[in-house]
């Protein structure tokens, strides 16, 4: 990314110090339940292979994933494996009364719901800051989802980065079931015209469905053996982020005091 800073925006290597993402530092500390104890938890059976959806702002979404993984499953492992659904946590979705009855419906089918917490700008965010600078010793449910979950499915999020860090296997869905009446921005297929989602490492580090048969193909891929494109993972986490050693905000502080 530093690299990026000089060639694109002319910026000097000189003024540049690379100290890393102080709000992953979270993800580098240990865990203090086994993936057994933690699945039990949240009411998971630890004997199964477990599939972690994150979800984008798009509604739709939503009602494919539900089709596919709970009315369908069977099409998936046999349909025995453990289903973890994330929302996406922009407000406009959760108080989408859409997303009231999936949730129910998802709920029902014995699908664990993360709770996403809020971006409200505008809000108290002392919580979530509090989590991201490793204040307190908080429960951090993502942290043990992306660790102790075996694949994870999203559509180009930046949770893909946070997987990769974690060492979880990625599938980005690249294509979209329902398109009537989806504004552009909100498809798969702008998703994938974004600058971001076309480096190299990013996709050398994981997979891209570009239809249904693909993603369970690639679902399965990963269930049989999690170490696949582990090397690749490693190598994009650290051109995005630089050092991944837990201690960046450290690194952050002694920049400034260096400064004062």
């Amino acid at each position: 990314m530093a690299d990026e800073i000089i060639k694109l925006h002319r910026y000097p290597a000189s003024k540049l110090e690379v100290t890393g993402p102080a709000h992953y530092d979270r993800f580098m500390q240990p865990l203090s339940m086994s993936r057994d104890e933690f699945l039990e938890t949240i009411g998971l059976d630890s004997s199964k292979k477990t599939i972690f959806f994150a979800g984008g702002g798009n509604i739709s979404h939503y009602f494919e994933i539900y089709r596919l993984f709970v009315e369908e499953k069977h099409r998936i492992w046999q349909g025995d494996f453990n289903f973890i659904v994330r929302p996406h946590h922009h407000a406009h979705l959760r108080s989408n009364p859409a997303w009231s009855l999936l949730e129910r419906l998802f709920i029902d089918a014995g699908v664990y719901i993360s709770n996403p917490g809020s971006v409200d700008a505008t809000g108290d965010r002392t919580n979530e800051l509090r989590l991201d600078l490793a204040l307190d010793e908080d429960h951090d449910e993502l942290h043990y989802l992306l660790k102790y979950s075996d694949v994870l499915v999203n559509i180009f999020s930046t949770m893909g980065l946070e997987a990769a860090i974690c060492d979880l296997p990625t599938i980005h869905i690249g294509y979209d079931a329902y398109t009537i009446g989806m504004k552009f921005g909100m498809t798969s297929e702008f998703q994938q015209r974004m600058t971001h989602n076309r480096r190299p490492l990013r996709l050398k580090a994981s997979k891209v469905a570009k239809n249904e048969m693909d993603l369970i193909k690639y679902i399965e891929e990963y269930l049989r053996d999690r170490k696949t494109d582990s090397e690749a993972r490693r190598e994009y986490a650290v051109s995005e982020c630089g050092e991944l050693d837990g201690i960046s905000r450290i690194r952050i502080i002694e920049m400034i005091k260096s400064q004062i």
